[in-house]
């Protein structure tokens, strides 16, 4: 799989391309997730999340919007889906401690931006 899809990749990477920032020091992945649009439905997202004990877990949750809180989902048991579903992947929201600090208007510019660190 390529290392953009990874889940545990993703979440890492957009950790620390906030540490350094004001605001940001001394945070904890799991205070991130990432929502991705799935096209066409502007109420379908997969997240990447992780509990504070727990690694990095892929959701699909319906009839949300990234500006509500995260509470439950389709815990979906095969991460290689987010790659599989990459074509019908729009935009991408980062939310920290659920409020969204940072939006994408694609998958390609996300991974630009966090995808180097």
């Amino acid at each position: 799989m390529d290392l953009q899809y990874d889940i545990d990749r993703i979440l890492m990477n957009t950790h620390n391309r906030f540490l350094m920032q004001p605001g940001y020091e001394d945070t904890r992945p799991f205070q991130y997730q990432i929502f991705f649009q799935i096209k066409d439905h502007s109420d379908q997202f997969y997240v990447v999340k992780a509990d504070q004990d727990s690694p990095a877990r892929l959701w699909k949750i319906t009839g949300k919007k990234p500006e509500d809180i995260f509470l439950e989902g389709e815990l979906i048991k095969n991460s290689d889906e987010l790659a599989v579903e990459r074509p019908n992947l729009r935009q991408v929201f980062i939310k920290f401690n659920n409020k969204i600090i940072k939006k994408y208007e694609n998958f390609d510019t996300f991974w630009e931006d966090v995808g180097h660190l």
